[in-house]
């Protein structure tokens, strides 16, 4: 997913997967904020990662890494990178 929005700092990347919470919305758009949780949620299911990235020319991208096929997800941290 990219966003060519503002952006996001770096310290407020932890309460982007936090449910409901909106960051200083300046568009017209109809989300509650559940986009990134919901995210969160399948790739912890899954053994993946999120990893956030600045966007050029501005905003945010969010990479998904899935494990390897035949890994054991047990060894996956999962989460946030």
């Amino acid at each position: 997913m990219i966003d060519h929005g503002p952006g996001l700092p770096a310290d407020q990347l932890a309460g982007a997967v936090r449910p409901f919470h909106r960051f200083e919305d300046r568009g017209g758009g109809g989300g509650v904020g559940l986009g990134l949780p919901i995210c969160l949620g399948f790739c912890e299911a899954m053994g993946a990662t999120l990893e956030f990235h600045e966007t050029p020319g501005g905003g945010l991208s969010v990479r998904v890494r899935l494990p390897v096929a035949g890994r054991d997800l047990a060894t996956n941290t999962g989460g946030l990178a």
